[in-house]
Formats: C-alpha cells, sequence, structure tokens
C-alpha cells in the first residue's frame, strides 16, 4: 500500500471476512462475518436486512505490478473500476451491544465483537454471520473472480460513473437502490448508466423475479 501511495491505512481489518484461507492458522469453528456500526448499520436494519438477504461486496479496484525491485506500481493507463469482489448470504445478526455473549465469535475473535466500543458512537454496532445452507451460491460466503458481468464503472468513465444491469431500474428508469431512488438512469442498451452516490454504503434493493435472475447468473464466477 505504501508502494503505491496509500498512508491512510492504519484502521484496516478485515471486513468483510469471507474466505476461511485468506488468514493463515484459522481456528476451527471460523465462520463469515460483516460487522458494520452507526449509521450505515441502521439503515441496513431499517430497510429490515435479515437471515436470507443477501450482501453482494463492491470496492475501488486498479490494476498494480510488480518491479524487479519487489515494489508495486498501479498499471500506466489502467482506469479506477468500481467491482463487485465478494458475497455474504446472512444466517444469523448478532448485535454486539444487546446480544449476550456468542460462542462463535469469541473463537473468531472479529474486531467487531472484540472491540465493539471502537466501532460505534452511538452504540450501533451489529455483525452479520454466513452460517447454515446456502440459497444463491455453493457456500454462504466467499470471493468472485474478476469478469466485466460485476463490474459497475463504465468503460471510459470516472468510477463513480455506472453501468448497472436493468433489473436494478423501474421501467421508467428510476433507480431501485437506496440513496439513488431520486436519480434515472439513461437506457445503455440492456443496462442503464448511472452516477453513484459519493462515497457511499449499504445500498439497498428488494429482491424481485428480475434482480435474483441476474444475482444467480454470476453464480459461475465464485472462486
Amino acid at each position: 500500500m505504501e508502494d503505491v501511495g496509500i498512508t491512510q491505512y492504519s484502521e484496516a481489518h478485515l471486513d468483510p471476512d469471507l474466505h476461511k484461507e485468506i488468514l493463515n492458522d484459522r481456528k476451527d469453528g471460523w465462520l463469515p462475518i460483516f460487522g458494520q456500526a452507526d449509521n450505515a448499520l441502521s439503515h441496513l436494519l431499517k430497510k429490515g436486512v435479515e437471515e436470507g438477504d443477501l450482501f453482494l461486496f463492491f470496492g475501488w479496484f486498479r490494476e498494480i505490478e510488480k518491479l524487479e525491485c519487489g515494489n508495486f506500481r498501479y498499471k500506466k493507463g489502467k482506469p479506477d473500476l468500481h467491482v463487485i469482489y465478494g458475497f455474504l448470504e446472512v444466517g444469523e445478526y448478532f448485535d454486539a451491544y444487546k446480544g449476550k455473549a456468542h460462542e462463535d465469535l469469541r473463537v473468531q475473535k472479529h474486531i467487531h465483537h472484540r472491540r465493539k466500543d471502537s466501532y460505534s458512537q452511538v452504540g450501533q454496532n451489529g455483525l452479520f454471520i454466513g452460517k447454515g445452507t446456502p440459497t444463491f451460491y455453493k457456500s454462504m460466503a466467499g470471493l468472485f473472480k474478476f469478469d466485466k458481468r460485476l463490474q459497475f464503472t463504465k468503460d471510459g468513465e470516472n468510477r463513480s460513473q455506472w453501468l448497472l444491469p436493468k433489473c436494478f431500474f423501474e421501467e421508467d428508469g428510476q433507480c431501485k437502490l437506496t440513496h439513488h431512488q431520486e436519480k434515472v438512469g439513461k437506457r445503455n442498451g440492456d443496462k442503464y448508466s448511472i452516477k453513484s452516490v459519493g462515497r457511499g454504503q449499504e445500498f439497498v434493493a428488494e429482491m424481485d423475479d428480475g434482480i435474483n435472475e441476474w444475482v444467480k447468473s454470476i453464480g459461475d464466477l465464485v472462486v
């Protein structure tokens, strides 16, 4: 991260924790977990996110390369992109403040559980746990291999200029994602282009037939 000029990483932690082999020497009983707090968590709970719902995680990516000296650098001419990289199907929600001691989380020592007071200013801190029998994919959580189908950013545009499947829009072009429902997408083939809100988190959409079909269509990309 220092090689490519990223300096504000002291508060980074493994969250969402989606793939057991990311760290060595995991203890028995590991479960995929996503921790969230404050306003972002309040939005999820207000929208009724619960057992059986699906998170799709996206991030900001740019290709890098390793030099002969061992350092890394961004590849010249490669774009900044918003891309889906992982998923978690909710099997259980745990309130870090109101819930009793959770055996699974004590084993894993997830930071939103172990240091719960560090991640909330207003007493909102919870963990979404992937446990049970999967509905959407072959596992309750995991990673995707890169594919253009997972790329939100429209080719040749700023990373926040998205080109999304039409299932995320009403027939009149109104976006179904929370925080975007006042936006109307512009039709582009079988997709719609739209500018995403700045540094947003937790965009929620109700699962309908169209979204469900699209979600399952990317299942072949699960690692």
